[in-house]
């Protein structure tokens, strides 16, 4: 097991609102650079076959979560599992910005694009907090590479381009 410290990548928002109390469930816009500025960052665990977590933040404007932040919790991990700790740090990070956490990202660094029992359970936590949570597997070694997850629907990117808008509607 290895552990690392805690980083986070941030950029501006302009506003903040509050989530819809209507059970109707706001649209989610993701970068895919966030997703490969991911990838990056957690290339030294991939290289020794570690997996790699991080925390998603989003803020809140005219109904879309638009998602900012990539936290980097200071984490436990081995080949098939990876365990954030001191989640109150990554906690304060969310309250200080005014970020609603939005989903989670991991690395699969030599397995396939899939959610685990552990990942499944994990996200449910998520969701529970923010309905549109979704969470995102990276799995370098595998040609599809990333999966994005939702317990209300899944989406397998094969090759993306542009803004990825992760748009619920039922």
């Amino acid at each position: 097991m290895t552990q690392t410290d805690s980083k986070f990548a941030d950029s501006d928002q302009s506003s903040c609102n509050q989530p819809s109390a209507s059970g109707v469930l706001q649209d989610v816009h993701i970068s895919p650079l966030l997703m490969e500025d991911f990838l990056e960052l957690a290339r030294e665990n991939t290289e020794k076959d570690l997996e790699t977590c991080g925390v998603l933040g989003a803020f809140l404007e005219h109904g879309t979560y638009y998602v900012t932040t990539l936290i980097i919790p200071k984490q436990e991990s081995t080949s098939s599992s990876c365990e954030a700790l001191k989640e109150e740090e990554f906690f304060a990070i969310q309250n200080e910005r005014s970020l609603f956490p939005v989903g989670w990202i991991h690395t699969h660094p030599s397995q396939s694009c899939f959610m685990s029992s552990i990942d499944l359970h994990t996200h449910f936590s998520y969701q529970a907090m923010v309905p549109e949570a979704f969470a995102i597997v990276m799995a370098p070694t595998d040609q599809s590479r990333c999966v994005i997850h939702s317990l209300h629907y899944m989406i397998s990117l094969c090759h993306y381009s542009g803004p990825f808008l992760l748009s619920y509607s039922f």
